[in-house]
C-alpha cells in the first residue's frame, strides 16, 4: 500500500517539475491547456481531508481492508493530500497546471482526490447494496 502512494506522490511531483519547464500547451483549442499556475494557498478541503485520512489510515493499518474500492480509494485519497500537502510544505504554494478554460486548474493529485472520493462513494454504495440483499 505504501509502495503504491509512493509510487502516486512521485508521478505528480515530477509532472509538476516538467510542466515548470514548459511553456503553455493547448490541448483543445481555447478550452484545456496546460500551463503552469501556482495555487498561494492549501486549499480549506485538502486539510479537512488530510485529518480525515490520518483517522482512515489508523483504521485501515489496524484492519487492513481487502476490499478493492476501498483499499485503491484511501491510496489515491492519501496520494493526492500528500503530494498537494508536500507541494505546500516546499515551495509555500501548490503547482496547479491542468487549466479548463473559465472553471479551474488542477494537477494529477487533484485527480487523486477526485478519483478517491469516487472509489469510496461506490465502496459505500455497493455496503448499501449488499446490505440491503442481506436483510
Amino acid at each position: 500500500m505504501l509502495k503504491n502512494i509512493l509510487k502516486l506522490i512521485i508521478l505528480d511531483q515530477v509532472t509538476k517539475l516538467i510542466i515548470i519547464s514548459i511553456e503553455k500547451i493547448q490541448l483543445i483549442k481555447n478550452f484545456i491547456f496546460f500551463e503552469f499556475y501556482g495555487s498561494g494557498r492549501m486549499h480549506f478541503y485538502n486539510i479537512k481531508i488530510l485529518i480525515l485520512l490520518f483517522i482512515i489510515l489508523i483504521f485501515v493499518l489496524t484492519k487492513v481492508s481487502q476490499h478493492r474500492l476501498l483499499k485503491n480509494g484511501i491510496i489515491l485519497l492519501i496520494a493526492g493530500v500528500f503530494s498537494n500537502l508536500f507541494d505546500f510544505l516546499l515551495r509555500g504554494f501548490v503547482i496547479d497546471w491542468i487549466n479548463i478554460y473559465f472553471f479551474f486548474a488542477l494537477n494529477i493529485a487533484d485527480i487523486y482526490i477526485i478519483s478517491g472520493i469516487l472509489y469510496l462513494i461506490l465502496f459505500i454504495i455497493e455496503l448499501f447494496k449488499s446490505d440491503l440483499k442481506l436483510n
